[in-house]
């Protein structure tokens, strides 16, 4: 029988940095950064909105963890995971995937920095 270890820390960046405002969750399990958040207006830019967030988290991660970026050894991190809960009134899809590379001017085949939020509704019927 595996035993697995999980570690569940609960992290998030500092006010400051959000302009007096935070991200609804973000927590660490295990090597997941999961980053959760609520909106009541439908916004396209949420992947862009994300890079922010998840930017911000990364230097708080590398700083609390005392992770030196300019190292030749490559650091490990833990890997991204956003998801976005919607409940506006604006007709949506139960589910979606909003991507950054749609907001890029040029059409990219593979874009070199890929970011994506997955878009859930949770609005009652």
């Amino acid at each position: 029988m595996a035993v697995y270890q999980i570690l569940v820390c609960y992290f998030t960046a500092h006010e400051h940095l959000y302009m007096d405002y935070k991200n609804d969750i973000s927590f660490l399990i295990d090597s997941t950064l999961n980053l959760y958040e609520h909106q009541s207006t439908w916004n396209p830019n949420m992947p862009l909105r994300g890079l922010g967030y998840f930017a911000r988290l990364y230097e708080d991660y590398v700083r609390l963890n005392e992770l030196n970026i300019y190292s030749e050894t490559r650091l490990k991190l833990p890997k991204p995971q956003y998801f976005v809960f919607y409940n506006g009134t604006k007709a949506e899809p139960d589910r979606q995937i909003l991507k950054l590379s749609d907001s890029f001017n040029r059409f990219m085949i593979m874009p070199f920095l890929w970011i994506r939020s997955e878009d859930i509704l949770i609005r009652g019927t």
